[in-house]
This record gives C-alpha cells, structure tokens and sequence, in this order.
C-alpha cells in the first residue's frame, strides 16, 4: 500500500547572481535567526473563505490562483471549491464516484484556459471538468503519476519515484482523443511505492518551472523541454541524508531520518526580481533565510509568533506574485485573536467553525 507524507515546512531566500546561481553548492544553516522581520516583509493581508454547508474544507492540500479565482484542493474529501478573489464560495468540483465521467481520488489538479484538469492516481486518468463540474473529457495515462504542470498542450507528469518507468519527469502532449509521450528526465532505480506531498512543481513569477524531490538538494529548471540544474543547496545540520538512500529504500529511509536533524527535501521554491525563494522543514520550524545579491551573507529570521505580523508561521502552500501564500484553520486563528475580523458572518467575526483563512505575506 502507497503511504502517503505531509511535511511540514520551513522557508528560506536565497539570492542569485547575473540570474544564475554562484558556482558550488549554496551553503544555509537554518539554526542562525537573527534577522528582523521586517528585514523580509512588508506587509500582509488575510482573505476568509466563505463557509457554507456544501463547502466545507477539511484541509488545504493546493491553491491554485487565476485572476479572479482561488481553486481549494480538500484531497480528504475528493473537492476542489471555488471562491472569487474575495473568499465568497462560487462553486465546486465534486465528482468522486465510478462512472465513465468521475474520479475514485484527486492526486493533483491544474487549472488551463478556465478548465479544470484532474488527475486520479487510482485510475491513471486525466480528467477535464468545467468551473461548474460539467465533464468535459479525460485522457488514459501510461503509469501512475502523482502530479503534473500543464501548459498549453504539454503535460509534464511526476511518478514520485513510484511507477514502473524509473523515470520521476514525463513529458508529453495532449492531442485530441490520446496523450503521446516524447521525453524523460530524473531516473531512478526502483519503485519506491512511497509518496511524497506537496507537488514538485513550481511556476515562478518569472515564468520559469522549477522541480525539487525529495532526498534531493537539487533545484532543476524545466525550460522548453529540457531540463537542467538550477542550484545546488547544502544544508548544515547534524544529521545527513544517507547517500545510497534509494538502494536503501523509501520505507527505512523514512523511519530512520524522522527523528534526525536533517532537512528532507526542499518543498516550495520561487524565483522573483532575481532571488531564488525555497521553502523547506527543520526540526518542526519554519525559518527564512536571506542571502544577499552581492555579498552572499546569510540572515535567518524564524517564523514564529510576532507583534507585527501575528500569522507569519501560517503553513505555506505556494508562492504567488511575490507574496508567500499560506492558510491557517479557524480554530488555529482565534486563540491568538478572539475577534478575527471576518465579511462573511454576520457579526463580523471568525468563528471556529468556519473554513480556513488564506494569508498573503509581501516581500520586502
């Protein structure tokens, strides 16, 4: 049975140079925080999500944002909802079921040309849904994949170390009645039947796609159908990933370094005005550090709790338009602010009950 991680995150900011990164690996200890957070952001909003009855969010497992639209991935309960810009529910996705024109699971979702594409893991299919959950089409794949990115035509598939092709990246194109297949990135050397969360993709405000995995300190950029590295990072921590972690399998792996003080993967990175932004955990912190253009000196800030910016330490989904993107639970948000301000209730105030809150951190 394929075992399914959610890792908790930590961010960090690391700089470029000329756009591309200084030769050698790029060294971050995350246990030096002195910076101030106003050194890093500059402000912050919140928007509440609209709850009602028949949109209920158990949890936050991807955000995707267009410009008039937030698309909510709940994967518990099979439901992507959507909410305009304001947080006011419009409409949802929910198609789980065993027919020709429903899902057993949602592994990922993307949205393209206001249509909504669905990959079930399960069934290794593709489906293709309107905003207000009409069927449209689906296409059949060749293995089992856990994300993808798609632009335009061009499907770009992730196995997770976990199918029978040994690759992690697919390539391919949607024609109209198939998918044809044209490149593979990423070997590995056995099915791990492991997953991992959250997506490897990551659409940069620089309209860059960069991949992280797991067990890897490698950032790599897909660009045109190629691939190549972006950085390498090094991490400074006491403990390390084993370098035979493949032939040792995901199983043990897993079990040995989930006590250790190491840095497992890198979870979500950006590029924006030149910086390279990672997002990653440690130790059950989360932590920015910044590296600066010329002088490459690190300054680490932990987000945690602060006067100025109450709900930095917000769990991050995805980086958008240079604001970390992040949610917390209702109940999370009212023992540190009882009157949580809230357009969406009568009193205008948050109640524990209501669905989570999205939080828009801006960079300085």
């Amino acid at each position: 049975m394929k075992k399914i991680l959610t890792i908790t995150l930590v961010f960090i900011l690391v700089s470029c140079k000329n756009g591309k990164m200084e030769d050698g690996a790029i060294a971050i200890d995350p246990q030096k925080a002195k910076a101030t957070i106003d050194n890093v952001f500059d402000g912050y909003y919140s928007v509440t999500l609209e709850t009602k009855q028949e949109n209920l969010i158990a949890d936050i497992d991807k955000i995707e944002i267009t410009d008039k639209r937030f698309y909510i991935l709940d994967r518990r309960n099979c439901v992507i909802s959507i909410f305009d810009k304001n947080g006011f529910y419009i409409s949802k996705i929910d198609r789980k079921g065993q027919g020709p024109d429903e899902y057993l699971d949602i592994a990922d979702f993307a949205i393209s040309d206001t249509l909504v594409y669905v990959l079930s893991r399960i069934e290794k299919k593709l489906f293709i849904y309107t905003e207000t959950g009409a069927f449209v089409k689906s296409y059949v794949l060749d293995d089992f994949y856990d994300y993808f990115h798609i632009e335009g035509k061009e499907l770009f598939l992730y196995s997770n170390y976990s199918n029978s092709k040994l690759y992690n990246i697919i390539v391919a194109n949607l024609n109209e009645d198939a998918i044809s297949y044209s490149k593979e990135f990423l070997p590995f050397l056995k099915n791990q039947s492991f997953s991992f969360t959250p997506t490897p993709f990551n659409k940069t405000t620089e309209n860059e796609l960069l991949v992280c995995q797991q067990y890897d300190y490698c950032i790599y950029n897909l660009n045109k159908g190629f691939i190549s590295k972006e950085c390498n990072l090094e991490f400074i921590t006491k403990d390390k990933i084993p370098p035979n972690f493949e032939r040792e399998g995901f199983d043990k792996i897993y079990t040995e370094l989930s006590n250790k003080s190491v840095v497992t993967r890198v979870t979500h990175v950006n590029k924006h005005n030149d910086i390279l932004y990672v997002v990653y955990n440690f130790e059950h912190n989360r932590y920015i550090t910044k590296i600066g253009k010329t002088t490459l000196t690190a300054e680490t800030l932990k987000l945690e709790l602060n006067d100025i910016y109450p709900f930095v330490f917000a769990t991050p989904v995805m980086f958008h338009e240079g604001y970390l993107v992040g949610y917390l639970h209702a109940a999370h948000i009212l023992p540190f602010n009882s009157r949580f301000e809230s357009d969406k209730n009568n009193d205008r105030s948050l109640s524990e009950e209501d669905n989570p809150v999205l939080f828009f951190h801006k960079f300085k």
